[in-house]
């Protein structure tokens, strides 16, 4: 069996299922990237770019990709197909959709949804096609307010998302119970064509060892990591570590805040530490490896990355109870999951998981077998193998 992954993005969940699918099939990688966006989680190539763009040939993708991408696949990276799209992008595109065509793949996955989909579809149409998305509508991150770019990307978004869901032949795995009930709602699909993989653990992130120039607390802290937005329950975040102040618990988080919340926040307090930057894959390891726990205060989700890096690091999470993060949570095993959104139940689960015999049985846990089901790399790589021979 021959597959072609195509995906922009996604590599921290991606390459764990492709060293595991090399073990007995032929697998290449289009990795499409943007000169824009060279450092997408775990395939920062943006240190040693050099401006080039294109097909990358074999010298020059040796010296873009991190040591760290060598060593997780054994320093042979001839699986992967590298291109840097610049903003005249249809033709190099299109060069590409020719070449999977032509190449006489059994299966091509696409995985995560892109613009440049539009310009490869054409050369599909007749090919066994597979999604992985990570999220079925297409715009649900753009923002409320009403501009002419936003009605542009919501127009591009529309055109994708006919294309993904107008073939009746297309397959369609989805990486939670949530998103799969989003996807039956859509028109024409069907049920039989769709499949729910979770995400196995991120352990991409255990390359990076390094420690990053990041002023952190000495004490073990409570850990927030990724965008500071408000659906991400950064507000409860700040609320509880304000009211823990006194009783020298720390906290930290880290990632942009791309909606402007630190504005209104004129007193930080003095346990938390605030980290306001777009992560790279070293200080995301380090900042998950230095903690004490992860907390996870969301209000809704369709899934999340999350869980898979922090139990690459044996961290247990306390998280609200929302569908899309529950799934991958299992109270009093891997994490502790407060029911009721108020700051008064995070600090009660926050003093529940200081106590070191629970910790330890966590900690325990999630070493042996981190969700707590029979879901590892090889059964997610054989499930996806299944979705591969349903189609031939």
């Amino acid at each position: 069996m021959k597959i072609a992954i195509i995906t922009s993005a996604f590599f921290e969940s991606t390459f764990p299922l492709i060293r595991e699918l090399q073990k007995n099939i032929k697998v290449n990688c289009y990795a499409i990237l943007s000169n824009s966006f060279l450092n997408p989680p775990n395939f920062d190539i943006s240190e040693n770019y050099n401006g080039e763009t294109g097909i990358i040939n074999k010298e020059t993708k040796e010296n873009l990709i991190p040591n760290e991408i060598k060593s997780y696949f054994n320093k042979d990276l001839d699986f992967l197909k590298l291109t840097i799209t610049a903003k005249s992008k249809k033709k190099l595109l299109r060069q590409i959709g020719r070449e999977i065509s032509n190449s006489n793949y059994d299966v091509i996955h696409l995985i995560g949804t892109n613009h440049y989909f539009i310009h490869l579809a054409p050369y599909f149409k007749n090919r066994n096609i597979i999604f992985s998305l990570h999220e079925v509508e297409t715009g649900r991150g753009l923002p409320k307010l009403v501009s002419l770019k936003i009605i542009r990307k919501q127009f591009l978004y529309n055109r994708i998302e006919k294309l993904i869901y107008s073939r009746p032949k297309t397959r369609y795995i989805v990486f939670s119970k949530n998103e799969h009930e989003k996807l039956l709602h859509k028109k024409n699909i069907l049920a039989k064509n769709c499949s729910i993989i979770q995400f196995g653990l991120f352990n991409v992130f255990n390359e990076y060892q390094g420690i990053p120039a990041l002023d952190i607390p000495r004490k073990p802290y409570f850990l927030f990591f990724g965008l500071m937005k408000k659906y991400k329950g950064i507000d409860l975040f700040f609320d509880v570590a304000k009211k823990m102040e006194k009783q020298n618990v720390n906290f930290v988080a880290a990632g942009k805040d791309v909606e402007g919340f630190l504005r209104g926040q004129k007193n930080i307090p003095s346990n938390l530490m605030v980290i306001n930057k777009y992560l790279s894959d070293a200080e995301v390891s380090f900042l998950v490896r230095s903690s004490y726990a992860v907390i996870m205060p969301y209000r809704s989700a369709s899934q999340s990355g999350i869980p898979p890096t922090a139990f690459s690091f044996n961290k247990p999470i306390i998280a609200s109870n929302v569908s899309g993060v529950n799934e991958y949570l299992t109270n009093g095993y891997n994490s502790l999951i407060f029911k009721n959104y108020t700051s008064e139940d995070l600090i009660r689960s926050i003093n529940a998981i200081k106590e070191q015999k629970l910790y330890s049985k966590l900690e325990k846990n999630i070493c042996l077998n981190p969700f707590g089901n029979d879901e590892s790399i090889e059964s997610i790589a054989f499930k996806t193998v299944e979705e591969y021979k349903k189609m031939l």
